[in-house]
């Protein structure tokens, strides 16, 4: 049995063990983004997979194919569950980059309501995008998403 949290009524994070047990198919899940080298043996619905590790940087391709996927399925009314090893930074960090874009957001501003959620939620651990991805991740909303403006209401 894996872990899942709700981020939002349309964005889920979880585990690479919820995605095995393929437990998203009980809330209505239509599209997994997986942001790790295991492919949780997803193929039962729309899945994208990018092979990363911990410490790897996510290319700005890569961060394209993501936000195209993601806002395909939100922009349809579907549900998203990105989801890492541990269901934490990896996935958290891309789900943030998400909700600045959807949400007409600065990427700080949902990263520190993303923390102050996890910490209540989980107070031994001090989630926290990877430094290295929120430097990736501002960089992406700088070159592609100049202004501010909610794609989703």
């Amino acid at each position: 049995m894996g872990t899942v949290r709700q981020i939002t009524d349309e964005i889920y994070q979880a585990d690479i063990d919820f995605v095995r047990a393929k437990e998203y198919s009980g809330i209505g899940i239509t599209h997994i983004v997986g942001m790790t080298k295991d492919d949780g043996n997803v193929s039962d619905i729309p899945y994208l997979r990018i092979l990363k590790d911990d410490q790897e940087i996510v290319t700005m391709e890569e961060t394209d194919q993501v936000i195209k996927f993601a806002l395909e399925c939100l922009l349809a009314g579907g549900k998203l569950l990105i989801h890492c090893t541990a269901g934490k930074n990896r996935s958290g960090s891309i789900i943030v980059l998400i909700r600045a874009i959807v949400e007409g957001r600065e990427f700080d501003d949902v990263a520190a309501e993303m923390h102050d959620k996890f910490m209540k939620e989980n107070p031994s651990h001090n989630w926290w995008p990877y430094e290295h991805l929120t430097i990736a991740y501002k960089d992406y909303l700088a070159q592609k998403y100049q202004y501010k403006q909610r794609i989703i209401s």
